[in-house]
């Protein structure tokens, strides 16, 4: 059979500090590691309920461009601007 682990966060830094938690490594990341090889991670953009239609902004961070997979950092990275 096939379990659906659904969970919501503040955000990415909300995302990242609960799973840097040393319990979480211990008993959830083993876990975890057992799942399909699939995306798990989506981002609400569209939601309809009923009649009424709600469009959100992307959250992607400002250097999503520049540091990716298999870059610990970039050579140059932006600055959001403020």
């Amino acid at each position: 059979d096939l379990v659906s682990v659904v969970s919501r966060w503040e955000g990415v830094g909300a995302y990242r500090r609960a799973l840097s938690n040393f319990d979480v490594k211990l008993h959830a990341i083993p876990f975890l590691s057992t799942a399909i090889d699939e995306p798990s991670a989506f981002e609400v953009v569209f939601e309809q309920v009923g009649e009424l239609k709600t469009e959100f902004e992307p959250a992607r961070a400002f250097d999503a461009d520049d540091v990716g997979l298999g870059n610990a950092a970039a050579s140059q990275v932006r600055h959001r601007a403020e």
